[in-house]
């Protein structure tokens, strides 16, 4: 059990453990290895947990029983399981009360493939199970899989920043076309549209840019201000874009190394998400000299990805919460 600055029972030396910081997000695992693993990729991302539980064979406690302790738990926002298997009727309970909780719950499993299922049986002696149909019965519950570490990174960073679903619309804001085209791409991948602002929209935000770009600036969505954009031009779009309605969230691939980008960014428009209340989610190299870059979103509570990928793997949560 991890509960940080209250209860470690690893009893692992600091020099061999990395713990997160507190946060609101509560990590389940049947295995001990897996959870000890997460609490280092957590911590690498900025993700904090409100607890760290291994419950191995679950001899005394179940999936089940924490699922219903957590979602009275004022610390945690987000419940996230590492499933092996489930006993006989086990599943179809947990599945119901994930469908109840008020709080996002995400799951990531093992035992998916035949080699796998026969690992889990070796590992818990859980019974696997046929994994098609947990599969489909979580997405029905409005629990959110994960199908891998980068995903349950992603989802649980997201989800622990925003609670409220979202449409499956995007608006992308960079200084690269380049990457405003990657991120489409990977938009369209998930089943995200990526709507063309009109011509009266697009005015609106032209006129408030600095003169500098605001003839070779391209704003049909993707937007993209061009490597010669300052802080203001960043701020600027992203306040008329999150004023769209038709807009679920807005994704800002934002790249430290234009010159007229600072350090203040993050926190300027970490801003618009308290004025305007659209998600907002920034894509920003994890380099320890853009940390005060990336500090500024998060500190206010604005997710960050390391990659592309995974910043439209947290739109991607937001747009799963919709069905539960």
């Amino acid at each position: 059990i991890y509960v940080p600055f209250v209860l470690d029972s690893f009893f692992l030396p600091t020099e061999r453990m990395v713990r997160p910081d507190p946060g609101n997000v509560a990590v389940v695992s049947q295995s001990g290895g897996i959870l000890v693993d997460n609490m280092v990729k957590f911590k690498e991302e900025g993700v904090g947990l409100s607890l760290g539980v291994s419950i191995g064979n679950k001899a005394l406690i179940r999936e089940i029983d924490l699922l219903r302790y957590l979602q009275e738990d004022p610390s945690t926002r987000v419940i996230v399981f590492y499933i092996e298997g489930f006993e006989e009727g086990e599943g179809r309970d947990f599945a119901l009360a994930g469908s109840d909780s008020k709080k996002p719950v995400v799951v990531i499993k093992s035992g998916k493939t035949t080699a796998g299922t026969r690992a889990v049986l070796s590992h818990t002696a859980s019974l696997a199970g046929d994994y098609q149909i947990f599969s489909t019965a979580m997405a029905q519950m409005g629990i959110v899989e994960a199908q891998n570490e980068l995903e349950l990174i992603s989802f649980c960073e997201s989800l622990s920043s925003y609670q409220t679903p979202i449409e499956a619309t995007v608006g992308i804001i960079s200084g690269s076309g380049g990457h405003g085209a990657m991120a489409v791409d990977v938009c369209s991948a998930h089943g995200f549209h990526v709507p063309r602002l009109n011509a009266e929209q697009q005015e609106l935000i032209r006129k408030d840019l600095s003169e500098s770009i605001r003839n070779i600036a391209s704003l049909e969505n993707p937007i993209d201000l061009t490597g010669s954009a300052v802080d203001e031009d960043f701020v600027c779009a992203a306040r008329h874009i999150s004023t769209i309605a038709e807009i679920g969230c807005v994704i800002l691939l934002l790249l430290p190394y234009l010159p007229g980008i600072t350090s203040d960014l993050g926190a300027r428009l970490s801003n618009i998400y308290q004025e305007v209340g659209k998600p907002l989610i920034a894509y920003v190299p994890h380099v320890e000299k853009f940390r005060m870059l990336i500090e500024g979103f998060e500190l206010n509570g604005v997710p960050v990805s390391h990659s592309i990928e995974a910043a439209v793997l947290m739109a991607e949560a937001l747009k799963r919460r919709k069905s539960s």
